[in-house]
């Protein structure tokens, strides 16, 4: 088996240049997604979660042209650190992780990308609390980045 066998010059698989990708994206919104601050398409899905799990959404800044469209996110997730930390004064740290399910429309400037809080954690969230998003960033050369003082509030 070849590599052409499977990117031959007629297939239709997006296979953008290696030096086009993402080596930081920055978070600019946490959202819950039954939100009034959802975009209406985040709060129309109908993604399942793992039961007693909290989870929320964040809007990313980059888009790259001719990189792949939605693919150059899913690229920049696998090589990346997903794992993240929300902190708040007094509150025992909570972990989450971007999960690999996101939603893209550049035409509208939706750019989400779901949150997972791992049942345990979403437990020990005190609700009426703001905590601010952290990232772990544990990989060389793929950083996340996120905007001062972003938080999400568990209501």
């Amino acid at each position: 088996m070849e590599v052409s066998d499977h990117l031959s010059k007629h297939a239709k698989t997006p296979n953008p240049p290696a030096d086009n990708e993402h080596k930081q994206i920055t978070i600019v919104k946490a959202y819950w997604p039954e939100g009034n601050d959802a975009p209406a398409e985040i709060r129309e899905l109908k993604w399942s979660k793992p039961r007693g799990s909290g989870r929320f959404f964040v809007h990313c800044e980059e888009w790259l042209e001719n990189a792949g469209g939605y693919l150059q996110y899913k690229l920049f997730m696998w090589r990346s650190d997903r794992s993240f930390v929300l902190r708040a004064k007094g509150q025992p740290d909570v972990s989450c992780q971007i999960s690999m399910n996101f939603f893209t429309l550049n035409s509208r400037n939706l750019r989400e990308l779901e949150v997972i809080i791992p049942a345990a954690d979403y437990a020990k969230m005190t609700k009426g609390v703001a905590y601010t998003l952290y990232p772990v960033n544990g990989k060389k050369g793929y950083e996340w980045k996120v905007q001062s003082g972003l938080s999400v509030t568990r209501e």
